[in-house]
């Protein structure tokens, strides 16, 4: 599962991509889906800590103002709570001296 970091150009790149793009639907509070995906491979590669710093970064400014945390609580980190690969992810954190924010811990069952 673990692959290098993507650069930081290619990065920043999309997370600009990310964050112009029309999906973002305030009234539904749809977020565009490249959002959880690329945040969720950067994830399973090995660089947890720089997933939850893309989220940020990707972030349209003031999209769902309070409401951003319940939105990266249900459609991302759900997701990786229930991942099979949640253990390894867990286990490539602490390898590499990655850690989850601490007001942002994924629990495996």
């Amino acid at each position: 599962m673990y692959k290098p970091a993507p650069a930081e150009e290619e990065l920043e790149a999309l997370a600009t991509v990310i964050r112009s793009s029309s999906d973002w639907d305030a009234e539904s509070w749809w977020v565009p889906p490249e959002l959880w995906t690329n945040t969720i491979a950067l994830m399973y590669s090995g660089h947890e800590s720089l997933g939850w710093e893309f989220v940020d970064r990707a972030w349209q400014a003031g999209f769902a103002g309070k409401h951003k945390q319940e939105l990266i609580d249900h459609y991302l980190r759900s997701r990786l709570e229930r991942s099979v690969y949640a253990p390894e992810i867990v286990v490539m954190a602490e390898s590499s001296e990655l850690t989850m924010p601490p007001s942002q811990p994924v629990h495996t069952k």
